[in-house]
This record gives C-alpha cells, structure tokens and sequence, in this order.
C-alpha cells in the first residue's frame, strides 16, 4: 500500500458501489482504494508542492488534513 495524491480535483464513478465520489486536488487517498485503482492516472505518489501544484493556503490545509477538503 502507498499513498497517492489527486493531481486534480475530479468527480469519480465508484464502480463498486455505484456512486459518484469527489476528490479534491492533492486529497490523500491509499492506492488499494477502488477509487484510485479506478483512475490511477489522477494521483502520484508524491505530496503535491506549493506553487507548481497547488497554491499555498492548500498546501498548508492539506498538511493538516490529508484527505482534503
């Protein structure tokens, strides 16, 4: 298991339980969720860097509260 980060923020079908699920960019997801099986495209293994990913205020959120807003 290893951590991964939205890219972006995106509504997701979940196939498996047949509902739509919001991630917002730099959300802290598990990689064996079926969300990010499911769009692996959407999320790296890295934190996402104030300035080039995400702005600052999200930055210092996302240090705080990992699955995002």
């Amino acid at each position: 298991m290893a951590a991964r980060y939205a890219l972006v923020s995106a509504h997701v079908h979940n196939t498996s339980t047949n509902k739509d699920e919001y991630v917002h960019q730099g959300a802290l997801r598990d990689s064996t969720t079926q969300i990010v099986t499911q769009a692996p495209g959407l999320f790296k293994t890295t934190q996402l860097v104030a300035g080039p990913d995400v702005t600052g205020v999200l930055a210092q959120y996302l240090l705080t509260y990992g699955s995002g807003p």
